[in-house]
């Protein structure tokens, strides 16, 4: 059986979050990323229950900082809370080998403090640190 490709920049899509599954709980997320859960923590409010959001792919151009990079989506559109990376992983299981596709919120924090934003990498959910410069081929999830 073939899997759902992933959306193309700008074309809107529909995702299922099932928030009360643990596999969908944002506190879960270290665990699913294979990270060891001790020093991980998440900071934001977890969305409970099923919901049903359309959502859509951008890009921006290269952004040196996280407030920089948050300008620039804003004006794409508003962004979900990571939680949603997980309902993403469950629509399209399998990378299309095109690099990250990531979700503006810093709400997780790394044993070190570091704030952190959800992201899929190569099929594999992690959580890369909310720093630094962040590329122009980075997708990012949006509302449509």
């Amino acid at each position: 059986m073939a899997t759902a490709r992933y959306p193309r920049l700008d074309e809107e899509f529909q995702l299922i979050l099932k928030g009360d599954l643990l596999d969908h709980q944002p506190k879960e997320l270290p665990r699913i990323c294979g990270y060891p859960q001790a020093g991980y923590h998440f900071t934001g409010k977890a969305e409970t229950g099923v919901l049903v959001r359309k959502l859509k792919l951008v890009s921006v151009e290269q952004s040196f900082g996280w407030i920089s990079l948050g300008t620039k989506l804003a004006a794409r559109g508003k962004s979900p809370s990571g939680q949603w990376i997980m309902a993403f992983l469950d629509a399209y299981p399998d990378s299309d080998g095109r690099g990250r596709v990531g979700i503006y919120d810093d709400s997780w924090t790394d044993p070190k403090h570091d704030p952190c934003y959800p992201c899929i990498l190569k099929g594999k959910l992690c959580l890369p640190k909310a720093v630094g410069k962040f590329s122009q081929h980075v997708r990012w999830i949006v509302y449509a």
